[in-house]
């Protein structure tokens, strides 16, 4: 996660965002000791920042980001189910959530990029988890039914009740 310091410049933490290449920051005072509680920060986001500009032109750059973030911070815990962040994230209708450890110190960020990102790519490994199957179902298919093997009635045999299961998620029927 990326702290601002609350005293900061708008321009500043926008200068921060553009260099971190990211759409958000955690405004807070970061302890030596230890990180910055959940229920003491703030959030900046694009949104803000375009939102202050537009409301005090362009002296809302000398502005402390402070004054504009936004709170209090979403939070999820670290341990927290991806369906958890995702819900919580559509009731808030917000695109960022803090990751907070068992203290409730922010530990993390997640944004609603990240959340896409994560279920696109499994949504992306079951696909080609898919097309192995299938490939390899042909295989095994080619392999046990040769052409010109025919049963009773000119009905190709097929591989036996046992051989048909190629994922172990996944049972394919081969008619």
């Amino acid at each position: 996660a990326v702290f601002v310091d609350p005293g900061a410049s708008v321009h500043d933490a926008l200068a921060r965002l553009a260099t971190e290449k990211i759409s958000a920051a955690y405004i807070g005072q970061q302890a030596v000791s230890g990180g910055v509680k959940a229920a003491e920060a703030g959030i900046v986001t694009e949104r803000d920042l375009l939102r202050a500009i537009a409301r005090h032109g362009a002296a809302a750059l000398d502005l402390p980001v402070g004054q504009i973030m936004s709170r209090p911070l979403a939070a999820v815990p670290a341990d927290a189910f991806v369906y958890r962040a995702i819900g919580r994230m559509n009731r808030l209708k917000t695109r960022h959530l803090a990751v907070v450890d068992e203290a409730g110190c922010v530990v993390g960020a997640l944004s609603a990029r990240d959340l896409l990102r994560l279920r696109a790519g499994e949504a992306i490994s079951l696909g080609d988890e898919i097309d192995d199957a299938i490939v390899e179902a042909e295989v095994q298919f080619d392999q046990r039914v040769a052409p010109g093997e025919f049963g009773q009635g000119g009905q190709q045999q097929v591989a036996p009740e046992s051989d048909r299961h190629v994922h172990p998620q996944l049972t394919l029927r081969l008619r």
